[in-house]
């Protein structure tokens, strides 16, 4: 009986010293406080250039399309799933004088959200194609989302994804370039603060993809979280291209553990635990 009091009385000061003086979760929030997403595309198609308006067409021949498209979602929770895609093609002539030029493209963005965890993944592409010499085209497309969040407690974000790009084209003449961001900013009074920036840029008939890998320990505040993947693209002579960039992206959100100090009540108890199996030893 004894021995069981003394291993009592020894056992509670342990257990106080664990509960107190040892980092445990304190339940930290994550609190999203606006999502922004928005999708667009643009181009153009001129079946007939300015060459082909010099030496072929005595008559100057305009016969430029144009299209532009975009759609955006705000303060949606959870995010929807966004696409969106235009096109355009510029005839001129007819039967086997036919001359066709055509321009396409395609934006979209996918989201899936857990509790303290999120993956985007954004997609741009575009196609350019003509059955002649002598035609111009363009295409551009953009996929971006954005996520306003608070934090009451400090957390442990952990980045990582994978930026991927392609260009497949012909013996046209082909300029523009590939677009793929992630921004980690907090916010002040001041203004914002960047913490992580991940940035490819590239020619479009140059990819250039990349990884992400990066953890951030991030204090109470409100920060965001934003991500881009676009594109553009022009081509001249002939129109025989396609191209397209992937952002994906994978957000995991940990709370770090905090120490707290032991409070005067539980010196109390633990000095009073002591003191106890001391007075038991000595009396046995």
């Amino acid at each position: 009986m004894a021995r069981s009091i003394i291993f009592a009385s020894f056992l509670l000061p342990v257990l106080l010293l664990l509960l107190c003086c040892f980092p445990m979760p304190l339940g930290a929030d994550f609190v999203p406080v606006s999502i922004s997403q928005q999708v667009s595309v643009s181009g153009s198609a001129q079946a007939c250039d300015s060459q082909c308006q010099t030496y072929i067409l005595p008559v100057l021949y305009p016969g430029q399309s144009d299209y532009g498209q975009s759609f955006s979602n705000t303060q949606k929770n959870p995010p929807e799933p966004l696409s969106i895609s235009g096109g355009v093609t510029d005839t001129l002539g007819t039967g086997g004088l036919l001359r066709t030029a055509s321009a396409s493209a395609d934006a979209s963005q996918s989201v899936i959200s857990a509790a303290n965890s999120f993956k985007v993944n954004l997609e741009a592409d575009d196609a350019l194609s003509s059955n002649t010499t002598l035609v111009t085209g363009g295409a551009s497309a953009d996929s971006q989302y954005a996520l306003t969040f608070k934090l009451t407690s400090p957390y442990l974000v952990q980045l990582t994804g994978l930026i991927t790009d392609g260009t497949e084209q012909g013996v046209g003449r082909l300029f523009g370039d590939f677009d793929g961001e992630v921004h980690l900013t907090e916010l002040y009074l001041t203004g914002p603060v960047t913490l992580f920036d991940q940035i490819l840029s590239c020619a479009i008939y140059s990819p250039c993809g990349q990884q992400i890998d990066a953890a951030v320990v991030l204090g109470p505040g409100v920060y965001t979280l934003d991500a881009l993947a676009g594109l553009t693209a022009d081509e001249m002579y002939t129109l025989d291209s396609t191209s397209n960039i992937n952002l994906s992206l994978t957000a995991d959100f940990t709370a770090v553990p905090e120490p707290e100090r032991i409070s005067y009540a539980a010196g109390v108890l633990m000095a009073a635990g002591i003191c106890f199996a001391r007075k038991r030893l000595s009396s046995c």
